[in-house]
């Protein structure tokens, strides 16, 4: 069980790390023909409703935070991860066309194959018991 919390716990800090280097990514070291063919397309259909800016934003911090509350296993955070899933699912319905760059592609999966990961170590292994 030791060495089970301990790799559930270095994954959610890859995943933190994941979630990090491709916001760089996308924010930073996005490629300019990639930008402007973004914005061509009208990429900003989710930027141009205030109300959808808010909730993201908030659920991107309660996100966040979860992850931490995962980290020290804190009984509520179980619940609460899957519930920020759906959420961000939701709000990919209403982000219009979305474009990615090879590399910031493949950050992508990886973040989600990793919040896969904490799914099933969450639900499909007697680290259940600890939350």
């Amino acid at each position: 069980m030791i060495n089970l919390e301990k790799i559930f716990k270095n994954i959610i800090l890859v995943h933190v790390l994941i979630f990090c280097a491709s916001s760089v990514w996308e924010i930073f070291l996005a490629n300019e023909d990639m930008i402007n063919l973004s914005n061509e397309l009208d990429e900003s259909a989710l930027l141009s409703n205030t109300y959808l800016i808010i909730f993201a934003v908030i659920t991107l911090i309660a996100y966040l935070l979860n992850l931490f509350f995962l980290y020290k296993f804190y009984s509520f955070s179980k619940n609460l991860f899957c519930i920020l899933i759906i959420l961000f699912y939701v709000q990919f319905l209403f982000a219009g066309i979305t474009i990615f760059e090879p590399f910031g592609y493949i950050l992508d999966d990886l973040f989600a194959l990793s919040q896969g990961v904490i799914l099933a170590l969450l639900f499909f292994t007697p680290l259940k018991e600890k939350f």
